[in-house]
Parts: C-alpha cells; structure tokens; sequence
C-alpha cells in the first residue's frame, strides 16, 4: 500500500468512526430523553386508544395512539397507530407509520411483543401499496414559458412532478390549475382503494374565467329528475268527468223510464205524449254508457301516466279541467 493511499484510508477509516460513534451517541440520547412519566403516560394513552377503537370511536382512538406513540417511540405504539389510520382509509399515513418502525433502534431489553409488532408493521406496509390509489393530473393551455401552478387538496405539486402519478387516500379530492393571466381550472375527484385515474384538466384560453369540472365518477345528472306525468292529469280528470256525466246522465234515463212506464201502463205501444219521454230516455242511456267507457279509459289513462314518469322541465307545464255539458263531457287545457 502506498502512502498516499493509506492516508486516504485513515481518513475514511476516521470519518466512518466518527459518523457511527455520534450516529448511536444520537440514538442512545434519544432514548435517554424518554422518562419514565414519559412511557407511563404513553402506556395510558395506549390504554385509552384500544377502548376507543373498540367502542367505535376511530377518530378519538388515532388521537390517543398518536400521543402514546409520540411519547412512547415503540414498535407497538408504531404498529396500533399504523392500524387506527388504516381504520380511517388514510393508507398514506398508515404506510409510512408502518415503514418508521423499522428505524426505530433495537433496544437491548426488546421484547418479544415489540419483535412481533416489527415484523407485522413490515408485512402491513407491504399490504398497503397495492391498496392506494393513483392520480395523474395532465394540464394543457398554460401559456407558454409559464408553467401551471397545481394543486391537489391544497398541497401544490413540484413543477417537477407536474403530470407525474401521485398517490393519494382513497375518497374525494380537489384539484386546482392555475396559469397567467387569470386562467383557472377546478376539478373534483373520487378515487376508490387500489384505482389508478388521470384527470385531464383544460385551461380557458378567453382568460379570467374558471370552470368547474365534473366529480369522477360523474355526479348523477340532475336534468333527468323526474316528475309526473301530464298524462296523469288528464287520464283522471277524463274519468272523473265520465263517471260523473254517466251517472248524472244514467240517473236521468232512469227517470224518463218511470214516466214513460207510468204512461204506457204496460202496454205494447205508448201513447203520442210518451214518445218525448222514450226518445228522451234513450238518448240519456247511451249518453251514460258512453261517459262510463270514457271514464274508464281516463283511468285507464292515468294509470299509465303514474307509471311513466318524464323528465322534469323548467319551461313547459300543463294545466286541465274537465269540463261538462248536457249530454257531452270534455277537457280545457293549456301547455
């Protein structure tokens, strides 16, 4: 070895002792700092946030382990807290819970309980990266020169990163794209566990203006309400008038009956002054049997409407009434 290159290897062999001397120097103060009431208070909090979780109370049990875990630094604090934010769908955080416990220093005095929780917290991890999902945001009409400042629930993206895929929680997220002169873009998406999506998102080149993009999946159309049918209208209102004109119109035949029977006395031919009556009379029953065929069809009518509803719109109604006169039955109506 020359000694050139055994000067180079001293200063390595140096450097290299003083980065591990003061590595675990670091790690060892570190655990030196968590007292006792330290790791008394996180075994509480710990406590707490187990019967939190299983009273239901997810949220109330994240903010308990997070304390415990704040306080207590241990794989079995890491492990529950990992596991309260992935009862929360915040994959993100749970991943990143899980991977910090394998930094955490071995202590002497490990248990077998902390070995296991590393081991778990490793296999969770794992678990987790196929299950959060992807967004890929692809931005057009910047000007040029001037790259779009985007951002994703309040967080802007690095320039560097603009179109690249981010991973994010499942659920909803806002999406924003802004460029000079007052060009703005918003969108809203919902991503679901393990979905890869990329939203297109398209700058107003007339300037000023800002447009809202549609959730994805898109929001049910709200143009396609619907509301009842016209139909309905006029099919009961139709039969209401039948069976009103039908039984006006019967009751009247019936009389005409009475008299003429009255006046024929059981005779097969009626005297001149009757034939009024039985013309009368005949003419009022057909009147009736019709207004009754006409009334059931009304109903008939309505009931189909009340089975087809329509699309509800703002700028067209109808409005009807049956009408009714001697001998006829009909509708008024305007659209």
């Amino acid at each position: 070895m020359t000694s050139s290159s055994g000067a180079r290897f001293a200063r390595t062999l140096f450097f290299t002792s003083v980065f591990s001397v003061g590595f675990v120097a670091t790690s060892e103060r570190a655990f030196a700092e968590i007292s006792a009431s330290d790791l008394e208070s996180a075994r509480e909090l710990y406590k707490q946030g187990k019967e939190l979780r299983a009273a239901g109370d997810l949220k109330g049990a994240l903010e308990k382990f997070k304390a415990a875990h704040a306080l207590g630094q241990t794989p079995v604090t890491g492990l529950e807290l990992g596991r309260a934010h992935t009862d929360l769908a915040q994959l993100l955080e749970a991943r990143e819970v899980f991977l910090s416990i394998a930094r955490l220093p071995v202590q002497s005095d490990e248990g077998e309980k902390s070995a296991g929780a590393r081991t778990e917290a490793a296999q969770l991890a794992e678990q987790l990266r196929p299950r959060i999902p992807t967004l890929t945001v692809k931005v057009s009409g910047a000007p040029a020169g001037s790259p779009p400042v985007v951002t994703v629930d309040g967080v802007t993206i690095p320039v560097a990163a603009l179109g690249a895929p981010r991973k994010l929680n499942p659920g909803s997220h806002d999406v924003t794209a802004k460029a000079t002169g007052g060009l703005e873009q918003r969108a809203t998406i919902e991503l679901k566990e393990g979905e890869s999506k990329e939203l297109p998102l398209v700058l107003n080149a007339t300037g000023g203006a800002t447009e809202t993009m549609p959730a994805k999946p898109l929001a049910e159309d709200t143009s396609g309400a619907t509301t009842m049918n016209p139909l309905v209208y006029v099919g009961f209102g139709v039969g209401a008038a039948g069976v009103v004109t039908g039984s006006i119109t019967g009751l009247l035949a019936l009389s005409r009956a009475s008299k003429v029977d009255a006046a024929c006395g059981g005779k097969l031919t009626c005297p001149q002054s009757a034939k009024a009556d039985v013309m009368a009379g005949r003419t009022l029953g057909t009147v009736s049997t019709i207004a009754f065929i006409v009334g059931g069809a009304g109903v008939a009518l309505g009931v189909y409407g009340l089975l087809k509803p329509v699309k509800a719109s703002p700028h067209a109604g109808l409005v009807v009434h049956p009408e009714i006169g001697a001998g006829w039955v009909g509708l008024r109506g305007s659209f």
